[in-house]
């Protein structure tokens, strides 16, 4: 997975026009081992690029992601809002 998401999909998605930044953590106890965090410019930014980067730069074989094969936190993958510190929309 590390391999997967530092060679191709965190380069994809700092390619996109709203992403600002990703950062790949991994944990050595606990549920989650991998955690991805992707940081867009807005909502709509995220709507609109996330899908595209995601299907354009799969982590796998031959095409084939492992995406939708991984056991998610229970609740999870969870999106979130910045509510502080606050940024300006210009």
């Amino acid at each position: 997975m590390l391999g997967g998401y530092v060679q191709v999909r965190m380069p994809a998605m700092c390619g996109a026009e709203s992403c600002i930044r990703t950062r790949k953590l991994n944990s050595v106890a606990g549920w989650a081992k991998h955690v991805i965090l992707y940081e867009f410019a807005s909502v709509e930014g995220f709507e609109r690029d996330y899908s595209a980067v995601g299907a354009a730069a799969p982590i796998g074989l031959g095409g084939h992601s492992v995406i939708p094969m991984l056991v998610h936190a229970p609740g999870g993958p969870n999106s979130a809002l910045r509510i502080w510190p606050s940024v300006s929309k210009t």
